[in-house]
């Protein structure tokens, strides 16, 4: 359902515009004969927040996924914000719209459509001010299609109560066919080498199946992988050496939890006779980690070599079904009438149009129960094809197309461009374009910027064990020794190692370390919590790393770490950090005695950023005990930025340190002053491992 007041704003912003005919075909051309068709068209939208929710609380399809664009903190300040000026409390800031929709046209070879979004007034009008509207870093979000329904339009409606309906059924073989014949990028599997897993459950075509080793019994085909939730699984379900013997015999298929029965079903339905899930095929007995240690490291072939993936994307548990029930106009894109200018006629016709929200392939994909865990990261990469079943849809994932059963042939160009699309594609020849993300703009070589936003996305995953962070992305980083020609170095690659230490915690975590050791404090795998690769490129960088020396859980240099550390040259400097009065994020910053920005307001002047890795309230880091030292580490293309690592002191006899942030400076005065800041002669040597040229080297545990 859309609310009278979308219909009534799409109706006025498109009212700009009129049909013609342009090589026999319909375009909108803008009213006005010497502009051309772009721009962005304002109109005002709901009047007040009462007015918006009471859209929201009446099921509106766009107010209420605007909505879900709005924080808990943003809705209440918006709320009280309105309610003022409801009562006459504060003058209205802007007409009377409390949000305002903004309309652009698109044209392109191969379609047309409007992209419309919205902005909600945040702050009134007061003397010498302008009113202030939400960012568009957050509406940048939710914005949405408003596509003409054409002869072949990309959405195909369905009428099926179920994800495994004999419509998805059969979408589902045709997904598989035309990717395993046509799909350059997706014939990385390469069973006829004949690689195949330890162990694979042999699904025959009786109601029985049975476990084999495939070094005994040689598979006649390809193999399908499972992805699950696994929640609280029954002992019974799972393989140990007591349970080995009865599944190497055979077990009836219905002795299988529900989500294991399903997954066989559509294993034979796609013809494929072996099926590898880890539960089942790993030993998971706690007293011998023997065998998971061993099949841990097999994983990056384990899915690389799958005939297809299939993830049970919204299951809690494998009692789950793998199919759901569903309410198919749950999950039809809403539809609009809306008239239009014709020139054919020289008046008003209806057009109808379907309306998108880019937000649904993370809502329904990214977002979804199973990709939320850090395990499953690889497995939905390295697959060479995907298919996931939801709870509204069956949606198919490789990588070369994202598709769904709404979208049967590929998803529309406008829905594709989200960064959250086009995740498998390992294709460093082709231009990404949107899918680079939170890195769009960035200076990187492509397969750099592919790992970068894998990390980006493996670190807000949730998992269960805190010292499986390498173990459990070292298929990833086999797959990228192979693309990047590299070392892998706990996380990072050897090649540009400086430029990859300057990652940063990202904002939105309180980050954390946890008692078990997993990587040294200089690589992002040491600490919990979402984290920001490092943007910078290798030039610019005013440090040195002289050696690195990682030891291994195991032979698997891709995987756990024991302890590590790495002799790092540069210049160091004696580093004060005390809190501002304005907010209680912001530092001054003192190097050498020299304050770089002496209590810094945002108004008057920009702090520099100062990025701890873990939450500054668990340590005093103005303390006398933690002492402080920082070492510039990249200077930004034309001095526009300067990157320093932040460091504690660990061992002074030894110059021996751990890592605790970073410090961006941006101001072109304040990185003048850093670069020219030296230590005066007279005061104590710096504590380090060497001095020489004017450099110190340390070393980073």
């Amino acid at each position: 359902m859309i609310c009278s007041v979308c219909q009534t704003t799409l109706q006025a912003a498109t009212s700009h515009f009129r049909i013609a005919k342009e090589q026999d075909e319909r375009c909108f051309v803008r009213a006005t004969p010497n502009d051309e068709p772009d721009g962005e068209y304002i109109e005002d939208h709901q009047k007040t927040w009462n007015d918006f929710m009471d859209s929201v609380n009446h099921h509106c399809g766009i107010c209420s996924t605007f909505r879900m664009c709005i924080t808990k903190r943003e809705a209440r300040n918006l709320d009280i914000l309105w309610q003022k000026i409801a009562t006459g409390k504060i003058p209205n800031a802007y007409g009377n719209a409390a949000s305002q929709l903004l309309l652009n046209y698109r044209r392109h070879q191969d379609y047309q459509c409007f992209i419309f979004s919205f902005r909600v007034l945040t702050k009134p009008e007061t003397s010498g001010s302008k009113p202030k509207f939400m960012s568009k870093q957050l509406f940048r979000k939710c914005h949405f299609v408003l596509d003409l329904i054409q002869e072949k339009p990309y959405a195909v409606p369905t009428l099926e109560t179920s994800t495994w309906s004999p419509r998805a059924q059969r979408l589902a073989k045709s997904w598989v066919g035309n990717c395993v014949d046509n799909h350059k990028q997706c014939r990385y599997s390469r069973i006829d080498i004949g690689w195949y897993p330890t162990r694979l459950l042999d699904l025959g075509e009786s109601t029985e199946v049975r476990l084999i080793e495939t070094k005994d019994t040689k598979p006649a085909g390809p193999y399908a992988t499972v992805t699950h939730r696994w929640g609280q699984v029954d002992e019974d379900f799972v393989l140990n050496k007591q349970k080995y013997p009865q599944l190497m015999k055979g077990i009836p298929l219905d002795s299988l939890p529900r989500l294991f029965q399903h997954t066989i079903s559509v294993a034979r339905s796609l013809g494929v006779q072996y099926l590898w899930t880890d539960s089942l095929c790993i030993f998971q007995d706690k007293d011998d980690k023997t065998d998971w240690a061993r099949e841990a490291s097999l994983m990056e072939k384990v899915y690389s070599y799958s005939y297809c993936n299939i993830s049970a994307a919204d299951a809690e548990n494998c009692s789950w079904s793998l199919f759901n029930a569903r309410d198919p106009q749950s999950i039809n894109p809403e539809t609009l009438t809306l008239d239009i200018v014709s020139d054919d006629i020289g008046g008003m016709i209806p057009v109808q149009f379907y309306v998108y929200n880019p937000a649904f392939w993370f809502q329904q994909v990214s977002n979804a129960l199973v990709n939320t865990r850090a395990w499953v990261l690889q497995e939905r990469v390295l697959a060479p094809r995907v298919l996931h079943f939801g709870k509204r849809q069956l949606i198919w994932e490789c990588c070369e197309v994202d598709a769904s059963e709404i979208f049967p042939h590929g998803l529309h160009p406008e829905l594709a461009a989200s960064e959250h699309v086009r995740f498998k594609s390992f294709n460093l020849e082709l231009d990404q374009g949107d899918q680079r993300g939170f890195f769009l703009d960035s200076e990187l070589p492509m397969a750099r910027l592919l790992w970068n936003r894998i990390i980006w996305k493996y670190t807000g995953c949730n998992i269960s064990r805190s010292e499986d962070k390498l173990i459990a992305c070292s298929g990833l980083a086999k797959r990228f020794e192979s693309l990047l020609q590299d070392t892998y170095v706990a996380g990072m690659w050897r090649t540009d190692l400086e430029a990859q230490l300057l990652w940063k915690r990202s904002g939105i975590s309180p980050g954390s370390r946890q008692g078990v050791y997993r990587a040294p404090t200089w690589s992002w795998a040491s600490i919990d919590g979402p984290i920001l690769p490092s943007e910078v490129p290798q030039d610019g960088c005013l440090i040195e790393i002289e050696d690195v020396h990682l030891s291994y859980a195991t032979p698997d240099k891709t995987g756990g770490i024991t302890a590590g550390c790495l002799r790092l040259r540069g210049v160091l400097l004696e580093t004060k950090l005390v809190k501002g009065r304005e907010h209680k994020a912001v530092f001054d910053l003192c190097l050498e005695g020299v304050n770089v920005a002496a209590a810094p307001t945002y108004n008057s002047r920009v702090p520099p950023i100062v990025a701890f890795d873990i939450s500054e309230d668990s340590v005093d880091y103005g303390s006398a005990e933690d002492r402080i030292f920082s070492m510039v580490g990249h200077k930004g293309t034309d001095c526009l930025y300067l990157v320093l690592l932040l460091f504690k002191m660990f061992d002074e006899q030894r110059g021996v340190f751990e890592r605790i942030g970073v410090v961006i400076i941006r101001p072109k005065d304040q990185i003048d002053k850093v670069l020219s800041i030296k230590r005066e002669l007279g005061k104590p040597p710096l504590p380090c491992a060497n001095f020489e040229d004017g450099k110190h080297t340390i070393i980073v545990i």
